[in-house]
């Protein structure tokens, strides 16, 4: 399946047309677990580490499992596979798969899986996630955009978007179309 053309301007125009929207938050989520592929695969190395992240492999002898990259900044945690992204505390975390909807984990720990089966089975046992979890979690969206920007830029990205994912020549940073989406789920609520 190949993606529609992902790039900044227009991301952030449809976060402004439909604040919070379903069909956008999913192609713009797309597009950030491609990003944040080509974070880990950085020419001057892997960003997740120099950006706090401890990277746990997975159990051996696990052929279809992946790494997962694990920060805890305080009561946060946030927890990262290629297939789905958790940020959550105390209160509860919001678990963002790559295609599919919010969830709620209910617990301050990040779930242990691996593999997207893993993830699906987690999943059964949530809810709805609540919005004032996904803002936070698209906050960090945008944190975690700006701290990429500002560390490395976003070039190392543009190899791989001009064949796959966004126009040539077009912007690749996604924070204000992250802000503008956690902005309307807040006056939302």
């Amino acid at each position: 399946m190949h993606a529609p053309p992902v790039d900044a301007r227009t991301c952030l125009a449809h976060a402004r047309d439909a604040p919070g929207g379903r069909t956008t938050l999913a192609r713009l989520l797309e597009a950030q677990f491609h990003h944040m592929g080509r974070d880990v695969t950085h020419p001057e190395g892997n960003l997740l580490p120099r950006m706090g992240f401890a990277r746990q492999a997975a159990p051996a002898g696990r052929r279809t499992a992946v790494t997962r990259y694990v920060l805890r900044h305080g009561a946060t945690l946030v927890a990262v596979w290629p297939f789905a992204l958790c940020i959550g505390d105390q209160r509860g975390a919001a678990l963002l798969p790559r295609r599919g909807r919010a969830s709620w984990w209910p617990l301050a720990s990040q779930p242990d899986c691996f593999t997207a089966r893993e993830l699906a089975a987690v999943r059964a046992g949530c809810t709805a996630c609540p919005d004032p979890l996904v803002h936070r979690a698209l906050l960090w969206l945008a944190e975690y955009e700006q701290t990429v920007d500002g560390l490395v830029g976003t070039a190392h990205r543009e190899p791989a978007e001009v064949s796959a994912r966004a126009r040539p020549g077009e912007g690749y940073a996604l924070h204000a179309s992250w802000r503008t989406h956690a902005e309307a789920l807040a006056a939302a609520a």
